[in-house]
């Protein structure tokens, strides 16, 4: 998998799943981001899922997955409180902020992340 990151410097970001690197997402999440960490949350009605990015003089130090049937935290239309997220340190700890039930959480190993410059304007 892969994960196309943007951020905004308004402070917003989106997280793009891709089952291919440079592909079409087959899902997305929103958020918002600062100096030291960003999360984006996606939710349907049945089905949520939240990310957690850990930076380190602007690449990442750690990326944190939780994802599952429900969430008491993570629903249609929310957006994510970075101070809620602010104590984060493990997958687990994800878990408990979103109060998931049934969830999945994960730690993403071996990353290797591309940096994009935003395009210049010609003309």
């Amino acid at each position: 998998m892969f994960l196309r990151i943007v951020l905004f410097l308004n402070g917003q970001m989106t997280v793009d799943q891709l089952l291919t690197a440079g592909g079409d997402s087959f899902q997305s999440a929103t958020g918002r981001w600062d100096e030291q960490m960003a999360v984006a949350t996606h939710a349907e009605a049945s089905f949520f899922e939240a990310w957690f990015f850990l930076f380190n003089l602007g690449d990442f130090l750690s990326i944190y997955n939780v994802y599952g049937p429900s969430s008491a935290v993570v629903t249609p239309g929310s957006e994510p409180n970075l101070q809620d997220y602010a104590q984060v340190t493990t997958p687990e700890g994800l878990d408990e902020v979103t109060q998931g039930t049934d969830t999945c959480p994960t730690a993403l190993l071996d990353l290797e992340s591309t940096h994009t410059p935003f395009p210049e304007s010609t003309g």
